[in-house]
């Protein structure tokens, strides 16, 4: 469903300081932690690749992809298909972004490659990859300040609110934040509406944890704190 206010026009004698500013922060932590992130991502991208770990996991990946989505445990079929297929042709670059941040794979080989890998190889590849998560991928934004419901914690149910994975997903809200925002903040008052707003985001975001309860895959965005605001909208009109 999607709600534009008519009720009300803006009055730019007094403009709506409190949407404009969560719109300012949204996209300065964008701007300014995507240029760090790729950065970060380009660092982890080629120690990876130049240890020849692309080629060690590969084989590993791809044998893994099958057992899980045969057991019914992830819908990743086509991925598994793809990474069976570099493997046979020795093409690697394709699952290399894959493998690279795929924490349920990687906290798999940790938990049991040493049932299937030589203790020496295990241990050369266990020292690369703890460097890898150390220096590159656990400074990420969306690792550090994203919503991972299989460890949440407190402070990200409202950090992961102003982080966005790309341009369209910032624009995007960001224009429903502003069409539906100032309404809102006319009907509440600034200090409330920003409460409001935050008290939302942090709400959507638990219901997802609690439904993705095994998830380690980061949530970001301000959709469940805008989707709050068109909830209030709606039940101030009585629409």
């Amino acid at each position: 469903m999607l709600i534009i206010p008519a009720e009300h026009k803006i009055d730019w004698r007094r403009p709506p300081f409190a949407t404009l500013i969560l719109i300012v922060i949204n996209t300065l932590v964008f701007f300014h932690l995507q240029h760090q992130d790729q950065e970060r991502w380009e660092q982890a991208y080629r120690y990876y690749t130049s240890n020849g770990l692309p080629s060690f996991e590969a084989p590993l990946y791809a044998d893994y992809l099958q057992s899980i989505t045969q057991l019914g445990l992830d819908s990743r079929t086509e991925l598994a298909h793809q990474a069976r297929q570099a493997v046979n042709n020795n093409q690697f670059v394709a699952l290399t972004p894959y493998m690279l941040e795929d924490r349920e794979f990687i906290a798999y080989l940790r938990r049991d490659g040493n049932n299937f890998i030589a203790p020496e190889n295990f241990q050369n590849w266990q020292l690369h990859r703890a460097y890898i998560q150390t220096n590159y991928l656990d400074q990420l934004s969306y690792w550090k300040m994203g919503l991972v419901p299989a460890q949440i914690e407190l402070p990200d149910l409202i950090s992961y609110q102003f982080l966005h994975g790309n341009m369209d997903h910032l624009v995007g809200n960001m224009v429903m934040l502003f069409l539906v925002g100032f309404a809102v903040e006319i009907i509440l008052g600034k200090a409330l509406y920003l409460t409001a707003y935050l008290a939302a985001g942090a709400a959507g975001g638990l219901l997802f944890s609690l439904t993705e309860a095994n998830s380690i895959t980061p949530l970001v965005g301000a959709s469940a704190s805008i989707a709050g605001l068109m909830g209030m909208y709606v039940m101030y009109y009585r629409l």
